[in-house]
């Protein structure tokens, strides 16, 4: 009788075993980690799990803070997502989302430093949310993170996002829980759209002038200047629209001390977030360009002499001065100057730094300056 009894008791507990696996491997239990693929960017929902059908109890899912109205290249942007339900009778709660191009692949990068939320392989979910104590019928995902793509190709012109969200009884079953979901699509848009930047002379002083037929959330252009067309610095800021459909016009005149008879300009973008984008660079031509001095050797060394041949109708004293591209001068020296052809020159500091460096003097009041490399 007794074996009878353990024979039936083995049974039953194996019979529980295998309900048990086949229950939890057909609907499975994910409070900590739900399964992907239950967004609907593939058609399917929790509710392949969770019992009961879609949308059905008077609730919503709903983001707030991601980009609806159009979303920026390598944007960071911080969103949170509410789940609603009609009846404040919920314990539990859970979500997923997940970003698709215009052809379903995977776009953009989602990250958290919510706890109780986890990069789930490309989506978004929950992680291991606690039971409440007390029942309600809202509940709030908040610092989730979606990362816009740097480049977006031509897939990536429209993307949508799919989210759902559970709000469940949390009885530790899959009865009972309601499920929501919802999309949101967004499209690629062009912070700034730029057009007729030129750099022109205006009273020996270059002038940029540059449109815009849109901007969105611009804070600032930056004009910078270079004279090697690599190295550059910023000399104004010009505030932004900020918003804009209609064509604007902007203008800026650099009436700062000028280093040389060619020099590059390009305009750095930035927008609220601080992000930021590049012009193409306009190159400027003085109209001083016949006077740049005769120097050699050019590129040259430190502790290497500059020679420079100046030619003069007059006796005079001239000022020879270097500078570095900041404007700063970092030497000087003055040469006693005869009528005629003159050759002067002086060492290049050792404490310089390799880099593109400016030669000027005055003669008869023109300006003679060129460029010089320094190894």
């Amino acid at each position: 009788m007794k074996k009878n009894l353990l024979l039936v008791t083995l049974l039953v507990s194996v019979f529980i075993i295998i309900n048990f696996s086949f229950v939890t491997l057909n609907h499975p239990l994910f409070s900590s980690t739900p399964p992907q693929g239950r967004t609907g960017a593939t058609g399917s929902y929790c509710n392949a799990c969770h019992a009961g059908t879609l949308n059905t109890a008077g609730g919503n899912v709903v983001v707030a803070g991601l980009p609806t109205m159009g979303y920026v290249a390598g944007n960071v942007y911080n969103f949170s997502l509410t789940i609603n339900h009609s009846v404040a009778d919920r314990f539990r709660w859970g979500f997923s989302i997940k970003a698709v191009n215009s052809v379903g692949a995977d776009v953009g990068i989602f990250t958290t430093i919510n706890p109780i939320a986890q990069k789930n392989g490309n989506e978004l979910s929950h992680k291991s949310v606690p039971i409440l104590t007390t029942a309600s019928n809202t509940f709030t995902f908040i610092d989730l993170t979606w990362t816009a793509p740097p480049a977006p190709g031509i897939n990536d012109q429209n993307i949508t996002f799919y989210f759902v969200g559970n709000a469940a009884n949390g009885n530790g079953a899959n009865s009972g829980d309601f499920i929501y979901a919802a999309t949101v699509t967004t499209a690629f848009i062009v912070p700034v759209s730029l057009t007729n930047f030129t750099v022109n002379s205006l009273n020996n002083k270059p002038q940029l002038n540059w449109k815009t037929e849109q901007e969105l959330n611009t804070n600032f252009f930056a004009v910078e200047k270079s004279y090697d067309a690599t190295n550059f610095t910023t000399v104004a800021k010009i505030p932004a629209a900020g918003n804009s459909s209609t064509l604007k016009n902007y203008s800026y005149t650099d009436t700062s001390k000028q280093s040389g008879t060619k020099i590059f300009y390009r305009l750095r973008i930035v927008d609220i977030d601080g992000h930021k984008t590049y012009s193409d660079i306009k190159v400027y031509q003085s109209n001083e360009k016949n006077n740049e001095p005769k120097l050699y050797p050019n590129p040259i060394s430190t502790n290497q002499k500059i020679h420079i041949e100046i030619q003069s109708e007059e006796d005079v004293m001239v000022k020879v001065k270097l500078y570095n591209t900041n404007n700063i001068s970092v030497k000087e020296e003055n040469f006693t100057i005869k009528k005629g052809v003159n050759a002067v020159g002086f060492y290049v500091p050792s404490k310089l730094a390799a880099g593109v460096y400016v030669v000027e003097y005055y003669l008869q009041k023109v300006r003679y300056a060129t460029t010089v490399v320094l190894l």
